[in-house]
């Protein structure tokens, strides 16, 4: 496969301890550019892409410092699952597969999180695409096994089951894969009696627990987010971060390169980051990536993030700078900063993929949504700064110097930039 398109920045993780990076566009061309640039390096790729289910998701965000019950939200487009058929989106699904399969090292895994409507149809892309691996024979290239994840919640319908479950695809490229063997507590009885009515009385319980079968409604992961999780962001279809923790640690071990380009709220990163993977994220919702980025951001990984093409300019709010220290705010005093989510300034120019690199970032944290505004950077040259809205639209925020005395009280007066090339380093 060959096709051009914007290179992505080079993959910093490599050489210069762990990182994340976050790519902020359609997952398309993300997967082009990471052929081109980085075939065969991933190790486990997991997607969570959407379900054909012809519906519209939107998430509610609190606005401003609220957090707490009756704060103001905003309604925000989380994505839209709705195509023109099963058939498109089938074909825009292969499109993306072949390219994540040539993303995969040769002992790389992929796990498909889809539900029971669509699952046959993409076993069928995938099989032709991985093989026919276990349908096959033992060992063989492709389909290793389809894994059932059960959930409680939701209705009770008159008149079939209730369909709590979703399939979890898991394919390897190759006749060699990594598998972490997982375990789950022994039922109460088993406990009780000391060994396992199969076995017999000569056979010993494990400590670790029974060997996980591939169906999990095991308590670890079996329920839904409840809205009161700590880890709840609000983001529609998000996933317990158990349930991905178990997805990672069976087939990866530390250090390994994994990826999900549906990325949705993030949580795949948070965990793989938790668990000292280097990890790539990548979706196009706006409102994805914002929360993504703050998730990822909270278990302290160092991020590079990639947003193609320019930000547009926001006229309403400005970064002051005197001397070392930079402010945001209003441009005009009927302005407010409730909007803005994350804020962050980067000292250099673009290097050759167009990254922005974050040397100084704040953001709203769940609970304590208070937005830092000032910070201090050593730095001589013109710094570029953005702001991600409630939206999770990108700005480009302008950089005016000033005389001040006491910004909060004195009038700020705009004077020349003056710009001169040295070297910077950040203080929030």
């Amino acid at each position: 496969m060959s096709r051009r398109t914007e290179r992505l920045p080079p993959d910093v993780s490599q050489g210069a301890g762990f990182r994340g990076r976050i790519y902020h566009g359609e997952n398309e061309a993300a997967l082009w550019a990471l052929v081109e640039q980085e075939a065969a390096s991933f190790d486990l790729i997991y997607i969570d892409p959407p379900f054909h289910s012809n519906q519209q998701f939107t998430a509610e965000f609190p606005v401003g410092n609220g957090s707490g019950v009756g704060s103001p939200t905003r309604s925000v487009l989380a994505y839209e699952d709705r195509w023109e058929s099963r058939e498109h989106y089938l074909r825009e699904l292969e499109i993306r597969l072949a390219l994540m399969r040539d993303l995969l090292k040769p002992t790389g895994s992929l796990v498909v999180h889809v539900n029971w409507k669509i699952s046959p149809y993409v076993q069928v892309l995938l099989d032709r695409l991985f093989g026919d691996g276990e349908r096959d024979r033992p060992g063989a290239p492709g389909f290793r096994a389809e894994i059932i994840w059960g959930f409680g919640g939701g209705g009770a319908p008159r008149r079939t089951y209730r369909k709590k479950h979703d399939n979890l695809l898991w394919y390897s490229r190759s006749d060699t894969w990594t598998f972490n063997p997982a375990y789950r507590p022994y039922s109460a009885k088993t406990q009780e009696r000391g060994l396992t009515q199969v076995k017999g009385p000569s056979y010993e319980l494990r400590s670790e627990g029974a060997s996980l079968e591939s169906w999990w409604t095991d308590a670890a992961v079996q329920k839904i987010l409840s809205p009161t999780a700590r880890e709840n962001w609000k983001y529609p279809t998000q996933k317990p971060e158990a349930l991905l923790e178990r997805i990672i640690g069976v087939h990866s071990n530390p250090g390994d390169r994994v990826a999900d380009f549906y990325a949705g709220s993030g949580g795949f990163g948070v965990v793989a980051a938790r668990m000292g993977r280097e990890w790539m994220l990548a979706d196009e919702s706006p409102s994805a990536v914002g929360v993504a980025l703050r998730r990822c951001l909270e278990t302290g990984a160092a991020i590079e993030l990639f947003v193609p093409g320019e930000a547009r300019e926001n006229s309403e709010f400005v970064v002051w700078r005197h001397a070392d220290v930079f402010r945001l705010a209003p441009r005009s005093p009927g302005s407010t900063l409730d909007d803005v989510e994350y804020w962050s300034l980067d000292p250099g120019p673009p290097d050759g993929g167009g990254a922005y690199n974050h040397v100084f970032r704040s953001y709203r944290r769940p609970g304590h949504r208070t937005l830092g505004l000032e910070c201090r950077l050593r730095c001589g040259s013109a710094p570029r700064a953005r702001v991600l809205d409630v939206e999770g639209s990108w700005w480009s925020v302008p950089v005016r110097s000033v005389e001040l005395k006491a910004i909060e009280s004195e009038p700020i007066r705009e004077i020349g930039m003056n710009s001169q090339p040295s070297g910077c380093t950040g203080e929030g």
